[in-house]
């Protein structure tokens, strides 16, 4: 299934129309980490994992157990996590998995896990304050496994025992991922590596892991990486590029948006944008959870939700599980991936989202979309409650923290 990319040339210039040779849709997660290793089982040259979330445990091992097979047959393995997804891992942690040639850095981790002998030295310095708290805000929330240079798992799903039926039945979290291949993948090599580069380990300094990194990134990337199919935001620019390129697609829309998100905040001008597609009759729906992990985020955005129900638009309550998808439906065009549509992906994390182009592909988005609506509640934009009443007072109290959300 995965072949080594033999002509540089044809990853450096991409087809100026980039199609996915392969494209798969997955809303059931074990399977797709059951894909996840198969696949990492057939690597032949490197694997490059990177989750918000990476919980130790029996999937963390499951994991590891597959790395370890595919370094004795050469493989060279990375893997990135999250420093406030991960707070708990630690030096020694990341020294453990070198030791097994699975290199291993925390990608922005708190000051107490960089240096444990004076945690808060420099943390509590007034005129670092700014510059830490800028540090820390900004976090690496995508999901990804890349695999050699052209293949790639991605989507909502945490390597976490909550997102799984084998682990919490029918309690586990309702998640989309996607996997393709395709030349474009080069552009998810370049973000992984430049966050990789930045990320942090206490043998950073490694001359040899240094040297190969660079020579990684000369594989060059256009200058602002911009991709019709893959969805980065590791530039200022290309944060205003594809948040301003959805506003395009509201306002063009015809038929339908409807939108999968965990944690729906959305800035001023996404739903002003929204508001006036529902005025020229296009089908909105927007799906949200009823339960949630993010409660002031739920408040927040439970005062938001009220308001465009006033608007006409259907908004609705998944209530089976806490529903942490993120899927963006507008007419003919599907888009998978890890970014919530709220200040926090927009503004502040590193986020992937890969656009999905085959009619099968579309309709399996719709029918899971609407089989979600038949265990979902629809809001009324007239109707009290006491949860209504609760939240939305909760939802003004938070409402100035918006932009960190």
């Amino acid at each position: 299934m995965f072949h080594q990319v033999e002509n540089l040339n044809a990853i450096q210039n991409p087809e100026p129309n980039p199609r996915w040779r392969v494209e798969k849709i997955y809303t059931d997660t074990d399977l797709f980490f059951e894909d996840i290793l198969r696949a990492i089982g057939l690597a032949q040259h490197w694997v490059r994992v990177e989750f918000y979330i990476f919980e130790k445990g029996e999937l963390s091992e499951r994991l590891f157990s597959t790395f370890r097979q595919a370094i004795q047959r050469g493989v060279k393995i990375k893997l990135i996590i999250d420093g406030f997804g991960c707070s708990e891992w630690k030096a020694e942690d990341l020294r453990k998995l070198d030791g097994q040639n699975i290199q291993t850095r925390i990608y922005r981790p708190f000051p107490w896990i960089r240096k444990p002998s004076q945690p808060l030295s420099h943390f509590l310095k007034v005129h670092k304050f700014g510059r830490w708290f800028k540090y820390l805000n900004r976090r690496n929330h995508r999901k990804t496994v890349l695999i050699d240079e052209h293949a790639l798992f991605s989507g909502s799903a945490n390597l976490s025992s909550k997102h799984f039926k084998a682990h919490q039945g029918s309690r586990a979290w309702r998640d989309t991922g996607v996997y393709v291949e395709g030349a474009e993948i080069f552009k998810a090599i370049d973000a992984f590596e430049k966050a990789w580069l930045r990320a942090w380990n206490p043998d950073f300094q490694d001359t040899e892991h240094l040297l190969e990194d660079w020579s990684v990134l000369s594989i060059k990337a256009s200058r602002k990486n911009l991709s019709s199919l893959i969805h980065l935001n590791y530039y200022s620019f290309l944060r205003l590029f594809y948040f301003y390129r959805l506003l395009r697609k509201i306002a063009k829309a015809q038929n339908k948006i409807w939108i999968t998100n965990a944690y729906f905040i959305p800035m001023g001008r996404l739903a002003h944008f929204l508001k006036k597609a529902k005025k020229r009759g296009v089908d909105i729906k927007i799906l949200i959870p009823y339960k949630s992990d993010h409660k002031i985020a739920q408040w927040v955005s439970s005062l938001l939700m009220w308001r465009l129900a006033r608007w006409g638009i259907e908004i609705y309550e998944y209530l089976p599980s806490i529903l942490h998808a993120k899927t963006l439906i507008i007419d003919n065009f599907a888009m998978i991936g890890s970014s919530n549509l709220n200040y926090r992906s927009v503004r502040h994390d590193l986020e992937i989202d890969i656009a999905v182009q085959k009619a099968e592909s579309l309709a399996l988005l719709e029918k899971q979309f609407l089989a979600d609506l038949q265990q979902s509640k629809k809001l009324s934009a007239h109707q009290r409650s006491f949860r209504r009443f609760l939240f939305s007072g909760l939802g003004k109290v938070f409402h100035f923290l918006k932009r960190w959300m």
